[in-house]
């Protein structure tokens, strides 16, 4: 088989190698994925918190306004409720969690849980104008009829 136009092969070459690298090209994460990471992990702590009898009400009511903090957060940036993708999230750090506890035992899931919150607690302060403003133009739209 023979080409007549070696040119026109060298491009078609050339598009068909780049492909796998823009197919291997991750999408864009958005805005509000980090926060719902973050609250997904507060509510696994939470839990575990409640499963295991926990007796000091006041630290895990503060754990759970966590959670609802970083839920509000994340649900002003996307500008819609997130159920699905809250759930989805829960899973995907629960199960990132879990393998931690598996292997590595609950003290590295403790550490790596405060670990967590303070990047979740450093990336609201990093943020806190725009976050306000995003939570301030949600919470103020009108409502949908």
């Amino acid at each position: 088989m023979t080409f007549r136009h070696p040119r026109l092969l060298a491009a078609a070459a050339l598009l068909i190698a780049s492909m796998p690298l823009a197919a291997a090209t991750p999408p864009a994460e958005p805005a509000y994925a980090p926060y719902l990471d973050c609250a997904a992990s507060r509510a696994n702590y939470a839990f575990l918190l409640r499963s295991s009898n926990y007796k000091d009400a006041a630290d895990l009511r503060k754990v759970e306004d966590n959670v609802q903090a970083y839920l509000r957060i994340a649900t002003a940036l996307a500008g819609h409720e997130l159920r699905t993708e809250f759930k989805a999230a829960a899973e995907k750090v629960g199960a990132r969690e879990e393998e931690i506890m598996k292997t590595k035992g609950a003290e590295a899931y403790l550490q790596m849980s405060a670990d967590t919150e303070q990047l979740c607690v450093a990336r609201v302060e990093r943020n806190k104008a725009a976050l306000l403003k995003a939570m301030d133009a949600y919470e103020t739209k009108p409502a949908k009829k």
